[in-house]
């Protein structure tokens, strides 16, 4: 590894930790390492932040037998090589012919000016169920937007 610190490895890293061992511009390795990490970690790639949308998006209903779901979609495109750790819930309340939902969608994004990622559209969503729902229109309640929806459903995307 270095030429002040022989012997093996283990030995050597220890002293590389301690920043024991010098290369030729004098330099301790430990130093050259720990600039090197924050290097790869900061300036290839950026920071992750996390993203927080509630009660915003796409709402896409989809039915089965009398069973209703809805899909929220984030209004957000996602890269898939700067976005991890992709969650979401929402929860209904279903009030004669009204449906209350609530949404919340989160993920983390890489950020930064060498943050290298893709072009690729990928939408961060959250499903819920409904439950039974009797034909019949129902006026639907998502954050500050306003739907009519009817049952069977037909139209299956408001945006």
């Amino acid at each position: 590894m270095c030429r002040q610190c022989p012997g093996e490895a283990a030995r050597s890293l220890r002293r590389i930790a301690q920043g024991v061992c010098y290369d030729s511009a004098g330099m301790s390795r430990s130093a050259r390492f720990a600039g090197l990490l924050v290097a790869l970690v900061v300036g290839c790639g950026g920071p992750w932040d996390t993203v927080a949308v509630s009660d915003e998006g796409d709402l896409c209903f989809e039915q089965s037998g009398e069973f209703v779901t809805v899909t929220v979609r984030a209004p957000d495109c996602l890269s898939s090589t700067c976005t991890r750790d992709v969650d979401g819930s929402c929860d209904v309340r279903v009030e004669d012919t009204a449906i209350v939902l609530g949404s919340d969608i989160f993920w983390e994004e890489r950020n930064g000016a060498h943050a290298r990622c893709s072009d690729d559209c990928l939408r961060a969503t959250a499903i819920c169920s409904l439950g039974r729902l009797d034909p019949g229109s129902y006026a639907i309640v998502h954050g500050e937007d306003r739907f009519l929806m009817t049952v069977p459903v037909v139209e299956g995307c408001f945006e």
